[in-house]
């Protein structure tokens, strides 16, 4: 069965129109459309091994933001080397409730 592969032009205007925030910088979705990407499932704790940022992001953020909206109406977009573009709040809660494993968009490389 072939998997179903989205444009990463797509995935940024869907991510820049669900919002984030304080708004995405111009660099984090050219960094979204530089790849396309399928559908996921990731251990929470691969992901954290794997993006630095995002580990300082959870050991200082006790705490989760308040959402606007449906959090969870887009999953998290994760590059092909394994950074977190867009997602942190909703994984730090899926952390925090105790989830090991979740959907993201995966980034593919562009040939």
């Amino acid at each position: 069965m072939e998997e179903l592969t989205w444009l990463g032009n797509e995935i940024a205007k869907e991510a820049e129109e669900m919002g984030t925030d304080d708004g995405f910088l111009n660099f984090t979705l050219e960094e979204i459309r530089s790849e396309n990407y399928i559908v996921n499932t990731i251990n929470i704790e691969d992901l954290v091994s794997n993006d630095e940022n995002f580990k300082e992001f959870l050991d200082s953020q006790p705490e989760i933001r308040e959402f606007e909206g449906d959090c969870f109406s887009m999953d998290p977009i994760v590059s092909s080397e394994g950074r977190i573009l867009d997602g942190w709040n909703r994984i730090n809660q899926l952390t925090q409730d105790g989830v090991t494993k979740i959907r993201v968009l995966q980034g593919v490389k562009v040939n």
